[in-house]
């Protein structure tokens, strides 16, 4: 199993604020992150980050997401759950501001994009509803 974070930093957003949620609520080491420096569609700052993970990496950040989802949401990610894997990978997408608040929720507009390959299906739920 491996996992690939992304996500972008707009020029309105604190930069530090989103890593240190990633460590602080996922437990995700910025070691590895890789920066790009981007312009918005008007000149605007724009900041695109990539962290991929281990296997053992992936599974403590795993686990976090679904000790930290609230159980409402878990329980959607079970009943949907064709919906969000596809071809031994699972995508996932975390809402910022909630995780700057210590909170997993998902959001459909400016994630920060998990994808989990190599995972069997069984794993996975094992993972996630065990």
């Amino acid at each position: 199993m491996k996992m690939e974070i992304s996500f972008i930093v707009h020029a309105t957003e604190d930069y530090d604020k989103i890593l240190n949620a990633l460590k602080n609520t996922l437990g995700v080491e910025t070691r590895r992150l890789l920066r790009r420096d981007l312009s918005g569609h008007y000149g605007n700052p724009l900041i695109y980050c990539k962290i991929k993970l281990d296997s053992r990496e992936s599974n403590i950040v795993l686990t976090r997401i679904k000790d930290k989802l609230d159980p409402i949401d878990l329980e959607f990610l079970k009943r949907s759950i064709d919906e969000y894997y596809d071809r031994n990978s699972l995508y996932i997408r975390l809402d910022k501001q909630y995780l700057c608040k210590g909170q997993v929720k998902f959001v459909i507009t400016d994630p920060i994009k998990i994808v989990v390959r190599n995972i069997k299906l069984d794993r996975l739920m094992k993972i996630l509803f065990e």
